[in-house]
């Protein structure tokens, strides 16, 4: 079965076309990248599939049109980290980072799931720090937790 079923898929910003037509497929268990120059279209590709932008064409995970989803169960299914943790960290503490989508997904053993997360992630000793006063690297660990945490 194909994880990820994507048909002609095209999206312009204003009068710049991004992504024409753009088919492709990754079956499930496979490992796929996704190459190109700045400004190729990569983010924006990616933007479609957790259904931030919504483009021409047709974008199918696991079978289902992501048009079907409601926001949280896509959210469930696929998810994305983006480039500059900067971007995606926005609460007081590492801690409030990671439990944020989970709240929002509305899981109910969201305190159990971070602790594992945290410790999964080598993070126990980051959990109350600002995470904007972390490194690089430890906001890029703290952003991909927080993803894998709702275990899309």
């Amino acid at each position: 079965m194909d994880a990820i079923d994507v048909r002609n898929l095209s999206y312009a910003y204003e009068d710049r076309n991004v992504l024409e037509n753009l088919t492709f497929n990754v079956k499930e268990g496979e490992l796929t990248s996704i190459l190109g120059p700045n400004g190729a279209g990569k983010t924006t590709l990616f933007l479609n599939l957790v259904g931030i932008l919504r483009g021409r064409g047709i974008i199918k995970l696991f079978g289902k049109d992501i048009r079907e989803y409601d926001r949280r169960e896509l959210s469930k299914t696929i998810n994305m980290v983006f480039q500059n943790p900067d971007d995606q960290l926005f609460m007081p503490t590492v801690l409030d980072d990671i439990a944020f989508g989970l709240i929002n997904l509305g899981y109910n053993d969201v305190e159990k799931r971070v602790d594992k997360i945290l410790k999964r992630f080598e993070l126990e000793d980051l959990r109350d720090r600002y995470p904007h006063h972390l490194s690089f690297g430890e906001k890029k660990k703290v952003a991909i937790a927080s993803v894998v945490s709702m275990n899309p």
